[in-house]
């Protein structure tokens, strides 16, 4: 084994973390469309988009456990266990009250998105 092989074994290993923020900030965001498409949608409309709000859902947290499980395995992190397991767990948060929303529409059959003007 000579030097340089151990040098790699404690280098940061940045094609693992980043790829997966980045897939979790994507689904985020496609989460958070779907969302704005369900509140406009006509009732009638939603059962897709409920769906396609847990599909999202659920990949967030898949990409969550796998963050978790990489920073396990890894010795070495771009930046501090402690500020990527809060980094991703805020995504999934997020993701969490997204898909609490859309399950609060889903209960109380929402029909009608509130305008502010019409006070």
């Amino acid at each position: 084994m000579n030097l340089n092989s151990i040098f790699q074994y404690f280098t940061p290993k940045d094609n693992v973390f980043f790829p997966l923020f980045e897939q979790s900030s994507q689904y985020l965001i496609g989460l958070a469309e779907t969302l704005h498409e369900l509140v406009i949608a006509p009732k009638d409309e939603r059962e897709e988009l409920f769906k396609k709000v847990e599909e999202f859902e659920v990949r967030i947290e898949n990409i969550s456990q796998k963050t978790r499980l990489e920073l396990s395995k890894n010795f070495i992190t771009p930046f501090d266990r402690e500020d990527i397991y809060a980094l991703i767990k805020s995504l999934e948060n997020v993701s969490d009250y997204m898909h609490g929303a859309a399950g609060l529409m889903r209960v109380y059959h929402v029909e009608k998105k509130l305008n502010p003007s019409e006070n």
